[in-house]
């Protein structure tokens, strides 16, 4: 963002041309001229992609619902939910 501003105050107010825009700040000819053309910065957006426990999701969220206030671990280690029984729910293990 500091480049695209530095690099319109450049050519802009003080008339330098773009190949010796691109010299001092170290950056091809075409990023200068594609600066100048632009509107505004440059906006970097990240593609949204899915999570690997997105296919968990529902599964979780049920047992959410079931046990609502299970959201910390016992100090004791013991646990008010079953491993066999929460293990089958979530990985979908017969037993």
């Amino acid at each position: 963002m500091e480049d695209w501003a530095e690099i319109r105050r450049l050519h802009r107010a003080e008339g330098v041309p773009i190949k010796e825009i691109a010299r001092r700040l170290g950056v091809a000819r075409n990023t200068v001229r594609a600066a100048l053309r632009s509107e505004g910065p440059p906006k970097y957006e990240r593609v949204s992609r899915g999570s690997v426990a997105d296919a968990y999701e529902p599964q979780v969220r049920a047992l959410l619902v079931q046990w609502p206030r299970r959201s910390q671990p016992d100090p004791r280690g013991q646990s008010s939910m079953p491993f066999q029984q929460g293990q089958e729910e979530v990985c979908g293990v017969g037993g």
